[in-house]
């Protein structure tokens, strides 16, 4: 998958990236600033990613798409949304229970006071935070892969426009090992531009000037994340559905060769009449009886 700089700056090539831009940042700034009533306005805007992954992974050039039939980038978003959660799902349980770990803590606290239980409270204490930093090590070692396999998933349901294709587990797994060279560099690049970008952004929020533009530039940092994320991992699973095609039409078995239409047109030879033996006329017995008397 090859990298270049016209993959960074395709948005801005489009002659009406500022109408885009600014439907989808007016949408973002929505979500993100009044997500408790607006959160659903973020389904668009994930949609609108899904609908360009969806674009770049048949092997189209990036291009921005319009924001036209709502009701499919609702769609697409809500379907995001569900991937997402059900792969990162023993991550959320897992964050939970560290959680609650640390309630014998806070209730072991008050108990220090208390020179017969100050013993068993430090164990406790200990004990929680034990507990606590056992299960932050295990969601951090199994939130990665999770969350490369949802992003796999996730381009395997853009592609087929179905949630159901997001959760065959054997062809998802399938995309994600034979496309693994592919989706790294489409995810350690997304990381940069998006930390990148980010420390950018964070830095003008100390600035006189555009401290009071730093909302908005964030809801367009929102917008650009989403179309670029879209963009490499619809690159990504091109090249290796590409790649998987290829292999599977290298061994199939070969093909029998069929008659050319000069053949077909020549008549069938037709194997010429063979004439009958002639069997030799027998004596008939009687005869020969009778020389044998006389």
């Amino acid at each position: 998958m090859k990298i270049d700089w016209q993959l960074f700056r395709f948005p801005l090539d489009d002659p009406r990236w500022k109408n885009k831009a600014l439907i989808g940042g007016l949408l973002a700034f929505a979500g993100y600033y009044f997500s408790l009533p607006l959160f659903v306005l973020m389904l668009p805007l994930n949609g609108y990613g899904i609908r360009v992954m969806r674009h770049n992974a048949k092997g189209e050039p990036p291009a921005l798409p319009e924001w036209d039939d709502w009701g499919g980038l609702f769609a697409d978003g809500l379907r995001s949304w569900v991937v997402i959660l059900v792969y990162n799902l023993p991550v959320f349980v897992l964050t939970s229970c560290s959680m609650l770990a640390l309630i014998p803590s806070f209730l072991a606290i008050p108990a220090m006071s208390n020179e017969e239980l100050t013993g068993i409270a430090i164990v406790s204490v200990m004990g929680s935070y034990a507990v606590f930093f056992v299960m932050m090590g295990i969601i951090m070692l199994i939130s990665l892969p999770l969350n490369y396999l949802s992003l796999v998933a996730m381009t395997r349901m853009a592609v087929t426009s179905s949630l159901n294709s997001a959760f065959e587990f054997r062809n998802v797994w399938q995309l994600a090992r034979k496309g693994f060279k592919n989706y790294i560099v489409a995810y350690l690049v997304y990381l940069g531009v998006l930390m990148g970008l980010s420390m950018i952004i964070s830095i003008s929020a100390y600035t006189v000037v555009l401290c009071c533009l730093y909302p908005f530039l964030l809801a367009l940092l929102v917008v650009y994340s989403q179309v670029f994320m879209g963009t490499v991992f619809g690159m990504a699973y091109y090249h290796t559905n590409a790649e998987l095609q290829s292999e599977s039409s290298q061994e199939r078995p070969p093909k029998l060769d069929r008659p050319s239409a000069s053949d077909k047109d020549r008549p069938t030879p037709v194997p010429a009449p063979t004439a009958p033996l002639k069997e030799k006329p027998k004596k008939p017995r009687a005869a020969s009886k009778k020389k044998d008397a006389e």
